[in-house]
């Protein structure tokens, strides 16, 4: 039976007893509080719902991804030296060259590869995870930069587009802590690591998607959330006892969550 303690919405962190019916039917718990709620994550949540859901599978890129890495492949962005500490290459089109032995002729294939559902070649379904993560990385930092700078160039006409995927992108950022790229495949296909990647998924769905763009209220949800998560983690169903690493899991995640939480609660004081 459920442990009630751990039973709060996704988005807001409230109790409730409502789950993801198709995610139920995977074996795992992704709560939403309300209809409003769950219509407010379902843009995201749809592309990891159902059979997605667990074990978590990253969903595959876009057409608009692709095309994205595609157009940027030589692009460096400065934030993927700072954010990885320098573990991944410069440029998408370095990544692939290391990982998949793959010249700029055939880069087009592998992004065709991971843009669908279907089987790829042993070589890129081995990694299909990591390089749907790492390619999300990539994205994030160089549209973050692409739009920094249109939104000075813009000034106040600039409206920040409203990305399906850019929480899944944001997750991505997450999951790129050394702590968390430690896990095992086999980690990473049991229900716990699927529950708390759904929760991470959360934020980025409202804090992201919705930046710059946020009510008081939304703001006191965000907060309600980071500190149901952060209760969550700490537990043994966040991070079990026996997942190697998890007093360094558990650490690294806090200390992100509560960077959030400061963060969130000076936009409150901006608010009030």
């Amino acid at each position: 039976m459920t442990n009630t303690t751990y039973n709060t919405c996704c988005m807001c962190g409230k109790e409730t007893k409502t789950r993801c019916p198709r995610c139920a039917a995977e074996g795992i718990d992704v709560f939403f509080c309300s209809t409003d709620h769950q219509k407010l994550a379902w843009s995201t949540h749809k592309l990891v719902c159902g059979s997605k859901s667990n074990p978590f599978t990253l969903p595959p890129l876009t057409d608009e991804e692709a095309d994205f890495v595609w157009t940027h492949r030589r692009f460096a962005s400065e934030q993927i030296a700072m954010i990885t500490m320098g573990a991944l290459p410069a440029t998408p089109l370095k990544l692939l060259e290391e990982r998949c032995a793959v010249k700029e002729d055939g880069m087009r294939d592998v992004l065709s590869a991971l843009s669908r559902d279907e089987p790829a070649s042993q070589d890129i379904e081995a990694q299909r995870f990591e390089l749907l993560r790492t390619l999300r990385v990539y994205i994030f930092c160089q549209q973050g930069e692409l739009l920094h700078q249109r939104r000075i160039a813009m000034g106040d006409a600039y409206t920040r587009p409203n990305e399906t995927t850019a929480p899944i992108q944001s997750l991505s950022i997450k999951l790129m802590a050394s702590e968390w790229q430690q896990l095992s495949e086999g980690e990473r296909k049991k229900r716990w690591f699927s529950e708390l990647s759904h929760r991470l998924l959360a934020y980025g769905i409202y804090a992201r998607v919705n930046e710059g763009d946020l009510s008081a209220q939304q703001v006191r949800d965000i907060l309600g959330m980071l500190a149901a998560l952060r209760r969550y983690i700490r537990s043994e169903r966040g991070v079990p006892i026996s997942v190697g690493g998890r007093t360094a899991l558990v650490a690294e995640t806090e200390r992100w969550v509560m960077r959030m939480q400061a963060n969130m609660q000076a936009r409150l004081e901006e608010l009030s």
